[in-house]
C-alpha cells in the first residue's frame, strides 16, 4: 500500500483569498485539487505563528510535547531572549521516521529545522538557518551540485533598500528559484517523499494587503491601483507553478498541499507592556542617568539604521557582529525595572504573558503557587476589559493560561497566559518605545525603521490554514473538517505504510482516506523509537548567526 508523498507548503496560504479566485477559475490548478481529491481548512496552533505550526507539523505533537513557542524564547533563568531554531525541538521529525523506515526523503526550505538532519537523502534548513555560509545542507555537496544546476542559493533574505516595486521583484526572483529548484531536486534525486515550502504568499501579504483592503483608509488611490492586485497574482503565479510540479508526478505520487496558517488584515498595533504598566505590574526604570544613556543609544542605532546606506550596514555587521547584539540587548531589555516587574509580554502578532517568578527569573517579583495563580486570574479578567477606543467593542476574546492550551514535557517555557485578539485584527508589538506608546496605535505606523519593506504591515496570521489532498488512496471531491496541523504527520506516515507513534498528539485523517482502502490497510501504530528523542543540546547560534538570523527575520516582519 505504500505510495510516494509530495507535499507543497504555501506558507500564510488561505481559503479567503483562493475560494474567490477559484470561483472566478483564475486557479485551475488548485480547483482541479479540489475536484479529484479533497479539501478544507487546516487548523494552525495557538497561537498561529510560524515556529510553533511548522513544529508541529514536522513532529505530529502539540508545542508543550516539541517546546517551540514563538520566534524567541528566554534564556534559561534570564530576562534575555534568544532566537528559536530547529536544534531546539523535542522529539522525532517525520523524515526522521521515514528515513528509518528505509524511506528516501527530499526536504527543502522546511522552517525550523536547521542544523540539518542526518536523513536517508537530502535536507536543506528553512529560514532559521544563518546563512549560506552555515552547514544547512545534508549532505553537504548538495549545495556545491545545486549552484552547479540551479544557481546560488538563496534563502529568504530581504535586504533593506525596497520600495513596493522593488520588494516585489525580490519576491518574484526568490520563488523562480524555489520553482527551479524543486524541478531540479524532483528529477534528479531519487526519493519517497519530498516537502518544498514556498514562502512568496505569506511575504506579499504582510507587505500589501493595505493596498487591497479598504479598511485601510490611509492609502491613496493611486498606490491601491498600483499595488492592489499583487495579492490575488501571487496566488495566481503560484496556482501555475503547481501545475508545473504536478506534472511530473506520476499516478503512485500523493499530492498534498497546506499552509502553516492564514491571513487576515490587521488593523492596529497594541502595545500591551503599556497596559501592564498601567496597571502596576511593569515597572520601567527611573534612573535619569540611566534613561539618558538608552535614549542615547536608541537614537544613534536610528541614526544609524536610517542613514547608513545598505552596504554600510553590511559592512558594520560583518566586522562588529558582538557589539550589535549587545546594542540591541541593552535597547530592549535595559528600560524595565525588573525588581519592580511583576508581568511582562513579548511576542511578534502573538500576545503571551510572563509571570515574573521568584526562582525561574533572577528577580522574580511573585511566589509560586497561590500568588501566581491569583494574579493569572486577575490578569484573565482585566484583559478581558480592554476596548478599542475608536469602536468601543472588547478588543480581546479569549486568554488561555499556559496549560490550557499545551501539555507534554516542555512545560517549562510556555507563557503563562495567551491572548487571543478579536478577529486576529489586532497585532502585539513589545519594542523599543513602549513606554512612550499609545496602547493602540495604527499597523502601519508601529515600526520604527524606515525602511518600506518593514514598515508597512498591513497583514496578520489567522488560525486557519488551507489542506487540498489527492491521490489514489484519497476521497474525491470532497471537503474535509476539522483537520489540525499535527495530523499531517501521522497522515504522511500512513499513506507510505509507516507505523504512527503513539505519542503523537495527532491522528490520521482517515475521513479524507477512502473506505475501501481503509479497510484493506487499516492504521498500525508503534511505540515510539527509544522512548522519543531526548531534547536537542542549546548550544545557540554564535553571535554573528544570531544578528544573521535577527536581520531575517526583521525582513520578514517579525521581530523588531
Amino acid at each position: 500500500m505504500a505510495t510516494k508523498v509530495f507535499v507543497i507548503g504555501l506558507d500564510a496560504a488561505t481559503l479567503d483569498i483562493i475560494n474567490p479566485l477559484m470561483d472566478e477559475g483564475l486557479l485551475p490548478n488548485l480547483q482541479g485539487l479540489c475536484k479529484e481529491g479533497v479539501h478544507g481548512v487546516l487548523r494552525s496552533t495557538i497561537h498561529p505563528l510560524s515556529p510553533p505550526a511548522w513544529t508541529s507539523f514536522i513532529t505530529g505533537k502539540n508545542p508543550g510535547k516539541h517546546g517551540i513557542y514563538d520566534f524567541v524564547v528566554h534564556k534559561p533563568n534570564s530576562y534575555e531572549l534568544e532566537y528559536t531554531y530547529g536544534g531546539m525541538r523535542n522529539g522525532h521529525s517525520l523524515w526522521h521516521l521515514l528515513s528509518a523506515a528505509g524511506k528516501r526523503v527530499v526536504v527543502i526550505n522546511v522552517p525550523m529545522t536547521y542544523p540539518p538532519e542526518v536523513v536517508n537523502g537530502v535536507l536543506i534548513s528553512g529560514f532559521d538557518s544563518p546563512g549560506t555560509h552555515s552547514d544547512f545542507v545534508y549532505p553537504p555537496h548538495i549545495l556545491d551540485e545545486i549552484t552547479l544546476h540551479v544557481g546560488r542559493y538563496q534563502l529568504r533574505d530581504y535586504p533593506q533598500g525596497h520600495n513596493p516595486s522593488s520588494f516585489l521583484e525580490h519576491v518574484e526572483s526568490l520563488l523562480d528559484f524555489r520553482r527551479r529548484l524543486t524541478h531540479y531536486m524532483m528529477g534528479h534525486h531519487e526519493w519517497d517523499f519530498l516537502i518544498m515550502v514556498f514562502g512568496a504568499l505569506d511575504v506579499v501579504q504582510h507587505a500589501y494587503w493595505h493596498y487591497t483592503d479598504p479598511g485601510f483608509k490611509s492609502i491613496s488611490e493611486a498606490d491601491r491601483k498600483r499595488y492592489g492586485h499583487v495579492i490575488r497574482d501571487m496566488y495566481r503565479k503560484m496556482d501555475s507553478v503547481l501545475g508545473e510540479l504536478f506534472s511530473q508526478l506520476g499516478d503512485d505520487t500523493t499530492v498534498m498541499l497546506m499552509s502553516d496558517h492564514g491571513a487576515g488584515p490587521c488593523y492596529k498595533a497594541v502595545f500591551i507592556n503599556k497596559w501592564l504598566e498601567e496597571k502596576g505590574l511593569l515597572t520601567y526604570a527611573d534612573s535619569k542617568g540611566k534613561l539618558w544613556c538608552l535614549e542615547l543609544i536608541k537614537k544613534m542605532h536610528h541614526r544609524t539604521k536610517n542613514t547608513v546606506p545598505p552596504a554600510g550596514l553590511e559592512w558594520i555587521k560583518k566586522t562588529f557582529p558582538a557589539l550589535r547584539q549587545k546594542v540591541k540587548s541593552k535597547i530592549v531589555f535595559s528600560e524595565i525595572d525588573w525588581a519592580n516587574t511583576r508581568a511582562w509580554s513579548f511576542g511578534r502578532e502573538s500576545t503571551n504573558l510572563f509571570i515574573n517568578v521568584k526562582g525561574k527569573f533572577p528577580q522574580g517579583t511573585v511566589s509560586p503557587g497561590s500568588e501566581y495563580e491569583r494574579l493569572r486570574s486577575w490578569l484573565i479578567e482585566a484583559l478581558k476589559t480592554i476596548t478599542d477606543p475608536d469602536t468601543a467593542q472588547p478588543a480581546v476574546s479569549e486568554v488561555y493560561r499556559g496549560e490550557e492550551v499545551y501539555h507534554g514535557d516542555c512545560m517549562d517555557t510556555s507563557p503563562d497566559l495567551l491572548v487571543i485578539w478579536r478577529n486576529h485584527l489586532y497585532t502585539s508589538w513589545p519594542g523599543y518605545k513602549d513606554r512612550d506608546r499609545a496602547l493602540f496605535e495604527p499597523s502601519l505606523s508601529h515600526s520604527d525603521y524606515s525602511d518600506w519593506s518593514q514598515l508597512q504591515k498591513g497583514s496578520n496570521h489567522r488560525p486557519d490554514g488551507v489542506l487540498f489532498m489527492k491521490g489514489s488512496a484519497i476521497k474525491r471531491n470532497f471537503r474535509i473538517g476539522g483537520a489540525r496541523i499535527y495530523d499531517l504527520a501521522p497522515t504522511i506516515l500512513y499513506l507510505m505504510g509507516t507505523p504512527v507513534p503513539t505519542d503523537m498528539d495527532g491522528k490520521v485523517l482517515e475521513e479524507a482516506i477512502l473506505p475501501s482502502h481503509l479497510h484493506r490497510n487499516p492504521p498500525q501504530y508503534v511505540e515510539p523509537p527509544e522512548g522519543g528523542k531526548p531534547k536537542a543540546p542549546r548550544f545557540g547560534y554564535s553571535e554573528e548567526e544570531a544578528t544573521q538570523v535577527a536581520e531575517r527575520l526583521r525582513g520578514l516582519g517579525y521581530i523588531e
